[in-house]
């Protein structure tokens, strides 16, 4: 079973690529700007260079030490600064390029995410922070939801043919007294309503009477087939007490009559 097809190396093979095909030099260069960004901060540490005489002699061949935290030292024989400055104590401080560095990671993130397939938004990137409905999901993830309706592709047929293959397995070899057939593989939809706004759609085609029992209990519940659908809608008859047809018993001719108002 292929990840994805085509692959890019071997044309016309069966074999499917890596979702990293093709896009190995740009994370190198992701982990390069990265590594950047960290010898940045490594050198925006602030660094103190003094006069050789402000360091304290250690004794002959010892060297010389500076105290940092040391708050008085003795006047030195010497002309002022010109600025005026009290101190010839120089800080070096480097600027870290956050910016730079942030901006050149998302931008190389965005297109190694392209470039494997999916979309920025897949990954928490780029958002607004702002609710959106299914449908704008889809929009903003187009790219990734064609990349798993790729996928999805590759897997149904070859899920079927293994629980085919298991059931003749298992009758042939164990005797169990099972039907080998191929499985019905359902996939649900990549991005679940919101539950509470779904809750308060149906509660207003339930007061505006726009809406049947049945097509409330089908948008609820999408993924149902029709005698799931009948069977919810008959509980829920009963335990409203609604004086209804039963579902089962309609059919595409039923026309309703005068006493159906209710």
């Amino acid at each position: 079973m292929p990840n994805i097809k085509p692959h890019r190396l071997l044309r016309g093979t069966s074999l499917g690529r890596s979702d990293y095909s093709g896009v190995e030099p740009l994370m190198d260069a992701l982990d390069e700007t990265y590594t950047s960004w960290m010898r940045d901060l490594r050198l925006g540490k602030g660094r103190i260079i003094v006069p050789e005489v402000y360091l304290a002699n250690t004794g002959r061949g010892r060297g010389s030490t500076w105290d940092p935290d040391r708050e008085v030292y003795s006047g030195l024989g010497m002309m002022p600064p010109a600025n005026g400055g009290p101190s010839m104590i120089t800080i070096s401080q480097f600027d870290i390029r956050v910016a730079e560095h942030k901006e050149t990671a998302r931008t190389l993130l965005a297109q190694i995410l392209r470039g494997a397939g999916y979309s920025v938004q897949s990954f928490g990137e780029a958002g607004d922070g702002q609710a959106a409905t299914a449908t704008e999901i889809h929009s903003r993830e187009r790219k990734s939801f064609v990349t798993r309706g790729k996928k999805l592709n590759y897997w149904t047929p070859a899920l079927a043919w293994l629980a085919e293959a298991l059931l003749s397995i298992d009758l042939a070899v164990f005797g169990t007294k099972v039907v080998a057939e191929k499985a019905t593989i359902e996939w649900p939809d990549g991005v679940m309503p919101d539950p509470e706004s779904l809750s308060r759609t149906l509660d207003m085609l339930n007061r505006a009477q726009s809406a049947s029992l049945d097509t409330r209990v089908r948008m609820l519940h999408p993924d149902w087939d029709d005698t799931q659908v009948k069977a919810e809608v008959r509980r829920l008859r009963d335990e409203l007490g609604l004086n209804l047809p039963d579902p089962a018993e309609l059919d595409e001719t039923y026309v309703p009559g005068d006493g159906d108002d209710d």
